[in-house]
């Protein structure tokens, strides 16, 4: 079953391509949304906080393509959760690109103001953008169903921009407002979507792999519970129509019934073990006659039960 750290393992070997320097924008715009500040003052200066390893190479390898860069990473104190804080640093020069390029910076009457939202979401790679973000803030989660959560700000403009990607990709997933966060929890055969949606396409195969596998082995089962049960009733209504044939042969009545109503109790005497609808195959009667005529057999030995 696949499990968290092989799916990061298989998306730590992003490659980028220099030919389309608008995907490392996406992948960095993700991560200003997840951890992106902006010193106030006229000269802005981002710091990029994350959490895991693989977000802080994604991003290095960002900022060396498009900027040729390369930021000073420091580690910060613990948070919360008590792991640490990896802190990229950008000069003013870079900050100032960056904003620009990730239409950040607005002009007002007084002056620039900066915004960590994506702005319009139309230059943004989706599929880039949405790996960034699990690679910072989500996680899967395997047992008997999987799935994954993306945890964003408590942001309703970033909230309605990931809607908005979810649903053209058609994924199920339930939104759960939290006291400082938006967490987005995909379930079940979606995860498949979403992984593939991502570029994580051999953990999209294994979890398709998986509930492939499981759909199948629980038909199967069902299959067969359905057949040992019309096996098992099968069973008991012969045994049933050989007891009934029994008592009204001992009771000397047997004789008495109709003649086509004693051919089927004949048919049942020769095999014991046959189905109602291989008796009527024999006869060449109809499941429907055979039944009935087995019926009266047993409802004629029913005043008899208990003697």
């Amino acid at each position: 079953m696949l499990n968290e750290q092989d799916l990061r393992e298989e998306l730590s070997h992003i490659r980028l391509d220099e030919q389309k320097p608008e995907e490392a924008l996406s992948y960095l715009a993700a991560f200003l949304v997840a951890g992106g500040e902006v010193s106030p003052g006229r000269t802005p200066k981002v710091t990029i906080t994350l959490r895991h390893s693989q977000s802080v190479l994604l991003a290095e390898a960002c900022l060396d393509l498009l900027y040729r860069y390369r930021p000073e990473i420091t580690l910060s104190a613990h948070d919360k959760r008590k792991t640490h804080l990896f802190d990229l640093e950008l000069p003013q020069s870079v900050s100032a690109r960056l904003l620009d390029d990730c239409r950040m910076r607005k002009q007002t009457a007084n002056g620039y103001t900066y915004s960590l939202g994506t702005g319009s979401m139309r230059w943004v790679k989706a599929g880039c953008y949405c790996c960034a973000l699990y690679l910072e803030c989500g996680r899967l989660y395997g047992g008997e169903d999987y799935r994954l959560d993306l945890v964003i700000p408590p942001s309703e403009r970033r909230r309605a921009e990931l809607e908005d990607r979810l649903a053209k990709l058609e994924v199920r997933y339930n939104v759960l407002p939290q006291e400082d966060k938006f967490r987005f929890s995909i379930r079940r055969e979606s995860v498949a979507t979403f992984l593939a949606f991502i570029g994580a396409s051999q953990a999209a195969l294994a979890v398709t792999e998986y509930y492939f596998e499981r759909n199948v082995n629980r038909a199967v089962t069902r299959s067969i519970n359905c057949s040992t049960n019309n096996m098992d009733k099968a069973y008991k209504a012969a045994t049933n129509q050989l007891w009934a044939i029994g008592v009204l042969k001992d009771k000397g009545v047997y004789n008495l019934l109709p003649r086509e109503v004693r051919q089927v109790g004949d048919a049942r005497l020769a095999n014991a073990q046959a189905t109602l609808q291989q008796i009527a195959d024999e006869m060449g009667l109809n499941k429907t006659a055979v039944y009935r005529r087995m019926k009266a057999i047993t409802d004629a030995a029913e005043k008899y039960k208990g003697e």
